[in-house]
């Protein structure tokens, strides 16, 4: 299905919309850059129901949110779930979330911080790709999280990036790590218990 004329979806039910398996993101229509109107409402903040495991690809490409809760429970944001998403300023995630795959936050041009939980283990490539606001991130894992090596640039064309702050003890570890050494002159230590 291509759709790119798109430039609204009608919704009555978010929580059935957020239930759609988008595995196959062309089957989405948001990722054409579409707004998402509940009830005629416009969608601009997303809570995710407690109870899920998984993110997918429900918002790719919404222009309308600016703001994503990710529930506890939550393990995976899946590959490109929130892509596209330009005008996406806040995101929560909860100290669940395992893993965050490949592309998820690319071209979320309004994001200006994130934190990535301790709970996260590994970030797929190009996760943070051309957050073109972006400039700064709180890494809370002690652990670098796993980065794919070779050509995994979490920060790509994230040319606003002035500081990945990472737990104090762990600044080596996280500049020595693949995916992250790329990026040792912005690694700065980081007092998360006092903070």
């Amino acid at each position: 299905m291509h759709c790119a004329n798109i430039d609204d979806v009608c919704i009555t039910d978010l929580n059935r919309w957020l239930n759609i398996d988008f595995s196959d993101a062309d089957t989405n229509p948001l990722q054409y850059g579409a707004n998402l109107w509940l009830n005629n409402n416009l969608v601009t903040n997303c809570s995710f129901q407690e109870g899920i495991t998984a993110i997918g690809a429900q918002l790719r490409g919404c222009t309308s949110i600016t703001s994503i809760t990710i529930p506890n429970g939550v393990t995976l944001i899946d590959n490109a779930s929130f892509r596209g998403c330009v005008n996406l300023k806040d995101i929560t995630i909860s100290d669940s979330v395992e893993e965050i795959g490949a592309n998820v936050f690319y071209g979320c041009e309004k994001l200006e911080t994130i934190t990535i939980p301790a709970s996260v283990k590994s970030i797929g490539n190009y996760a943070f790709q051309n957050c073109i606001t972006l400039t700064t991130a709180y890494c809370k894992n002690p652990i670098p999280p796993t980065a794919n090596s070779g050509y995994n640039k979490l920060f790509e064309s994230c040319t606003l990036l002035d500081k990945i702050y990472v737990p104090l003890a762990s600044v080596d570890a996280y500049k020595a790590a693949d995916g992250w050494n790329i990026y040792a002159d912005k690694i700065v230590g980081y007092d998360f218990n006092n903070n």
